[in-house]
């Protein structure tokens, strides 16, 4: 198992959103601008695992760099290219005044010489993480790999995983009901997180 150094980049802006008698509110000012209060990201990976058959595509949001062909200076590296799935994982600290519930966050892959996005893959989380705790967060196996698309600095750098990643959290549900998004998040992907949060049964399988 490998792990990537990731960056705690959370852009996250306040909004209102009221659904299932849950609602997220603004937020107040940090002393780090646009994160959420006292929520870090302190570490990433991922791993490949053997290959389950009935393992259903979890909906992604790819870049358009991962759908063009022929980009200059990139070439297809082997990753993912063979069948099996991949286990993704992420370590949260959680300073924060309330505990969190769930959170939807994008695990991001960008070109290490150019900082480009080559793409991200979308997932929710629903693991409480308790004021003042520091975990880690594991997610079943997803169907979906890290991009085909590398660039050639990015092969020299690391041919297995020739990226910078880092991850962005979108939207985060606190035990309260309160909850924080991201100023770019799709407020669906929000929605979606308090209907699966209040609703497992009817979370994607």
């Amino acid at each position: 198992m490998k792990i990537r150094p990731c960056s705690s980049r959370l852009r996250l802006l306040s909004f209102c959103l009221g659904l299932c008698c849950s609602s997220f509110v603004g937020a107040q000012s940090t002393s780090t601008p646009n994160q959420p209060p006292g929520v870090t990201v302190l570490d990433c990976k991922w791993q490949k695992t053997r290959y389950i058959p009935s393992l259903p595509a979890y909906p992604q949001r790819p870049s358009a760099d991962e759908v063009k062909q022929g980009m200059p200076n990139s070439v297809p590296p082997m990753i993912g290219s063979s069948p099996g799935a991949y286990l993704y994982s992420i370590r949260v600290r959680n300073e924060g005044p309330k505990v969190i519930k769930s959170m939807a966050w994008d695990y991001v892959f960008d070109a290490p010489d150019s900082n480009r996005e080559l793409g991200r893959r979308s997932f929710n989380s629903y693991e409480k993480i308790k004021l003042n705790e520091t975990k880690w967060i594991n997610l079943r196996p997803q169907a979906l790999g890290p991009p085909n698309v590398a660039t050639i600095e990015g092969l020299k750098k690391d041919r297995r995983s020739p990226f910078d990643e880092r991850i962005e959290i979108k939207c985060i549900l606190y035990t309260d009901g309160t909850g924080w998004r991201a100023a770019d998040a799709d407020r669906q992907v929000c929605d979606q997180l308090v209907k699966f949060t209040l609703h497992a049964d009817q979370r994607p399988r």
